[in-house]
């Protein structure tokens, strides 16, 4: 019986050792596939290596992001250029004399983010036409305004401008 014993012994661990060796054939199978992935990985198609690969992709990232802020500070010019540009217009058409017909007069208000610019009115009577010009800050005018001059600035104030846009983008960016 001792035979036995011993032979199941030497049975017993001769399963196990090839069980380990099994086991070390499969993972030596996967290391050489994860090898040739890495290796492949590793060495593009110009032969490149992974290090020189990631070098020249930062190199380019640092190009992208001074271009980028160079765009942004012309972006942030032109904006502005833009609040000091025309960007509310309002005009009135009016008749000032019962006497003559249509509304061939006009008052326009031509404003700019501020609320800085100018109104024109253009009076037309049967002797002739009057054009009178009134510059306007921040709404309002040092000059006495018309009623339809006053009409004209708040028709052009209530439309809408790029400076609240230009601020709330400017939020967003940073230099």
């Amino acid at each position: 019986m001792r035979f036995i014993g011993e032979n199941f012994v030497f049975i017993l661990l001769g399963a196990i050792a090839l069980i380990f060796l099994v086991w070390i054939a499969y993972l030596q199978i996967q290391l050489s596939e994860t090898k040739k992935r890495l290796d492949s990985f590793c060495i593009g198609k110009s032969g490149k290596n992974l290090e020189e690969l990631i070098v020249c992709c930062s190199k380019g990232v640092e190009d992208l992001e001074a271009k980028n802020r160079e765009l942004l500070k012309k972006v942030i010019e032109n904006n502005g250029v833009a609040l000091n540009g025309i960007q509310h217009v309002g005009v009135i058409r009016f008749n000032p004399f019962r006497d003559i017909g249509g509304d061939q007069s006009f008052s326009i208000a031509l404003l700019n983010a501020h609320k800085d610019g100018i109104v024109i009115s253009s009076l037309y009577t049967e002797s002739g036409v009057r054009i009178y010009a009134k510059s306007v800050k921040n709404g309002t005018s040092k000059h006495q305004l018309s009623e339809e001059e006053q009409q004209a600035i708040q028709q052009s104030e209530s439309q809408k401008s790029i400076k609240s846009k230009v601020r709330r983008n400017d939020d967003e960016r940073t230099l």
